[in-house]
């Protein structure tokens, strides 16, 4: 019995021997592998602040109760232009009021809000598609406790 203690003992130290070596090497090969730009990499030496660093798309203050980004533009055709922007009002916050000179496709991102096209309550559904004609007031307003967002896509033919 006691022999046999000192046998699992002995096993037992030569196990952590060769643990504690084989980690050592495995250092040694991982920064090996790091250099030539393969496998772990280690700790950035210092951390930089993400604070200046500005998302492509950000929204910006148009108002204190609007926001807005412009999510794509093309012109490549010179008689066709295709705009994508997006409005963000904050909870409780509106009506806001705006028209555009071009036809719009207002899509509803968020679940809840109210919409008045040309002075006409709009029903609001998530993810519902609805055109406003040129020139017609829009009214959005955002009761509710989450921020509004919705999505227009503008069309112009020039």
């Amino acid at each position: 019995m006691l022999e046999q203690r000192f046998v699992s003992s002995r096993i037992f130290v030569l196990i952590l021997a060769s643990a504690a070596s084989f980690s050592c090497g495995s250092r040694d090969l991982s920064n090996k592998r790091a250099i030539e730009g393969r496998g772990l990499l280690e700790r950035p030496v210092a951390v930089q602040s993400l604070a200046a660093v500005a998302p492509a798309h950000a929204f910006h203050a148009e108002s204190l109760d609007l926001s807005s980004r412009e999510l794509f533009e093309t012109s490549e055709n010179p008689k066709f232009t295709l705009r994508v922007r997006e409005f963000s009002l904050p909870p409780r916050r509106g009506p806001i009021s705006t028209t555009f000179t071009t036809p719009v496709f207002l899509e509803m991102r968020t679940d809840r809000g109210t919409l008045k096209i040309g002075g006409n309550p709009q029903l609001w559904k998530q993810g519902a598609l609805v055109t406003v004609p040129a020139h017609a007031p829009i009214e959005l307003g955002n009761p509710t406790d989450r921020e509004l967002i919705v999505r227009l896509y503008i069309a112009e033919a020039k």
